[in-house]
């Protein structure tokens, strides 16, 4: 039995199947790396240009193309805050493509040639609301 494990390392070791391996996860490896570092769950490390409320948050999570949380306060004071606090960070609000809803709230916004929309919806029974940015373009 022994010999024929050792035939058997001897073969894998000459057929360059641990090469190949090695080889794949060094090339997935930084793809893999980027991606984790990456998504954030610190409201700290947004795009600076895109205003996170204060307030108690749950479910925090981030990535250079979209931020999401919850938070304890009603939809018409979230609406309120984006449409101020985003012309401050230099967007520009696109009132034509949003549409506004005492539930739901879609706003969209642009700078240069970024696009960001931000969704805002009511959980109901629970006293949140969720927050999606999503945003596009460099």
């Amino acid at each position: 039995m022994a010999e024929t494990a050792q035939a058997m390392i001897t073969q894998v070791e000459e057929s360059g199947v641990i090469e190949t391996a090695q080889s794949a996860i060094t090339e997935q490896a930084p793809t893999i790396q980027a991606f984790v570092t990456e998504v954030y769950m610190d409201p700290e490390k947004a795009p600076p240009d895109i205003p996170v409320m204060e307030g108690e948050k749950s479910a925090f999570i981030g990535t250079p193309s979209a931020v999401s949380y919850f938070i304890n306060t009603e939809v018409a004071q979230v609406v309120d805050f984006y449409k101020k606090e985003m012309p401050v960070q230099g967007w520009t609000f696109l009132e034509a493509d949003s549409t506004e809803s005492d539930l739901n709230t879609e706003l969209h916004f642009q700078k240069g040639g970024r696009k960001a929309i931000v969704m805002i919806t009511e959980v109901p029974f629970v006293g949140q609301t969720t927050i999606v940015i999503t945003i596009e373009g460099e």
